[in-house]
């Protein structure tokens, strides 16, 4: 049941007029964006912005610094430039002496805290404060919402009780305001809560009423959510007919899931659905959907992580260049004036050359870094190829077995179908590991095998697969399931390794040892 999350309160508005509509679908359709373009999805979501500025759509422009301090804090973690667009939302209510805008201010400021590990504590008291200012202003506006976070906040401090009073009060409002998008998302939570207190049936009813007012939304996202988690929640109760029932909606709805992770947590739970009900084709089918989700999850990931450092450094140069241009600016405004005022500025002058000598220093270390993290990111992806290409074997071979098992009682028509499947099976199976790792391997790290044979001519096969898997620091208990070894086997494996390399009476670390073969030689 750890699958099932709280539904936070993120708010959206609807606006009218041509511009407000286009921009209204930017935002909506930003995450998928997200995934597939990062520079892009932000570029657009910055055009929206000054087109809603220009316009005067100061709605479109609290909406859009809404999901921009968002994606900062959540995908990019960079709370201080979250916190950037907070002060611009900040400025946008008092210029227009909002009390409304105000309470927006305030709720999105809680759950900016929450989301953050260093300000979580902040964040109850700023949902407290956020909630008297609302009790204040004798409006029902966005309170719903407000109890709602406010809820959230309660149960991970184990107030399960007060966060169910919290969901109560909130449904209540939202039933009055007619607002069944949040009113979907309370149920759910409320689904969440009676779980933690142990009472599945208290949450089924929720996450079944969370459902029926999705599908009274125009909001398709909602309806594929909901069915989802209403799938996993009849899985952990052993209810694999009933939860192919609700993945089988979830999947009508595919395209609105708005990450691949959602996507491939649908399919691991059709997969283990059907391996429940002894279907196991159908749970491999669906087993390989999940990896190719999964895969396109951690690409979409290492694409948001590479722009959000691009990001940063390009905000260091951004940085440096308006350093610069305000000094020539100094410079040309004081040029005239007497040899005092000039030495004063020459001294400032190159004050500035040092601090940009240092900034420059800064970005090519970045830059370093940058290089260094897409290379982790590589190890991490051809690592993680290769436990992919085992879990399939294993899958294969299970699968292998129960048909194997299953032909005695079967007919011998049925067993001549069944030996087609087997074999079209066999056919899949993988038994070139160690070749497929190999040539990845050396597309990554060209220079290994010839640097460290040039050192150690006298390491074995072997022994020179082993450099390679620590190399890359995968655990003693990975490299025994890639070469079906023992732990123990690996182990002394290693021992003897250390030997052969020269360090038995040495502290040097061995993987580190390793790593710097993976460096192209220096030229």
């Amino acid at each position: 049941m750890r699958l099932l999350c709280f539904v936070f309160c993120i708010l959206y508005f609807p606006v009218f007029g041509q511009s407000s509509k286009r921009i209204s679908a930017i935002i909506s359709r930003n995450e998928q964006f997200l995934e597939v373009n990062p520079k892009a999805a932000i570029d657009s979501l910055h055009y929206a912005l000054d087109v809603a500025r220009k316009e005067g759509l100061w709605e479109n422009e609290r909406d859009i610094l809404n999901k921009l301090a968002t994606i900062d804090l959540i995908r990019f973690h960079n709370f201080a430039g979250a916190m950037e667009y907070m002060n611009q939302l900040k400025t946008l209510a008092e210029t227009r002496n909002d009390k409304q805008l105000d309470l927006f201010y305030e709720n999105k400021l809680g759950e900016l805290y929450y989301y953050n590990e260093d300000t979580r504590k902040k964040a109850f008291p700023q949902f407290e404060k956020a909630l008297q200012e609302s009790l204040k202003s004798k409006s029902l506006y966005l309170r719903d919402h407000i109890l709602c976070n406010y809820g959230i906040v309660q149960s991970e401090r184990q107030e399960f009780r007060q966060a169910i009073s919290s969901y109560q009060e909130a449904l209540r409002i939202s039933k009055k305001n007619q607002d069944d998008v949040i009113r979907s998302a309370i149920y759910s939570n409320l689904g969440v809560t009676y779980l933690y207190l142990q009472k599945p049936d208290s949450a089924k009813w929720y996450f079944e009423q969370a459902l029926k007012v999705a599908q009274l939304t125009p909001e398709q996202t909602d309806d594929a959510e909901r069915n989802l988690y209403l799938g996993l929640f009849s899985l952990d109760n052993q209810d694999p007919v009933k939860a192919l029932a609700y993945f089988g909606e979830a999947e009508q709805r595919n395209k609105w899931f708005l990450t691949h992770n959602e996507r491939a947590l649908l399919y691991k739970g059709i997969s283990r659905a059907y391996a429940e009900q002894k279907d196991f084709e159908q749970a491999y089918e669906n087993r390989l959907l999940e990896l190719a989700y999964r895969d396109s999850s951690r690409q979409a990931d290492m694409a948001v992580q590479a722009y959000g450092y691009d990001y940063k450094l390009q905000l260091r140069k951004v940085e440096a260049e308006r350093k610069q241009t305000v000094l020539w600016l100094i410079v040309a405004s004081l040029s005239s004036v007497l040899t005092l005022v000039v030495i004063y500025i020459l001294v400032k002058r190159h004050s500035f050359q040092r601090k940009l000598l240092v900034s420059q220093g800064e970005t090519e270390r970045l830059e370093k870094e940058r290089i260094r993290f897409e290379k982790e990111v590589q190890d991490r992806e051809m690592a993680t190829k290769s436990m992919h290409l085992l879990e399939k074997d294993n899958l294969v071979s299970n699968v292998l077995q129960e048909l194997n098992q299953a032909l005695a009682d079967l007919s011998e028509k049925d067993r001549e179908k069944f030996r087609d499947v087997i074999s079209e099976l066999k056919s899949n199976q993988n038994t070139k590991r160690w070749d497929e790792f190999e040539w990845s391997f050396e597309k990554v790290h060209p220079h290994f095998f010839a640097a460290l044979e040039q050192d150690f001519p006298n390491l074995s096969p072997n022994e020179r697969k082993l450099c390679a898997f620590l190399s890359l620091n995968m655990s003693t208990k990975d490299i025994g399931i890639l070469t079906g070894q023992t732990t123990h086997a690996i182990t002394m494996a290693r021992a003897r390794l250390r030997k052969k390399l020269g360090l038995t009476h040495s502290e040097t670390d061995l993987i580190q040892f390793l790593r710097k073969y993976n460096q192209a030689p220096e030229k």
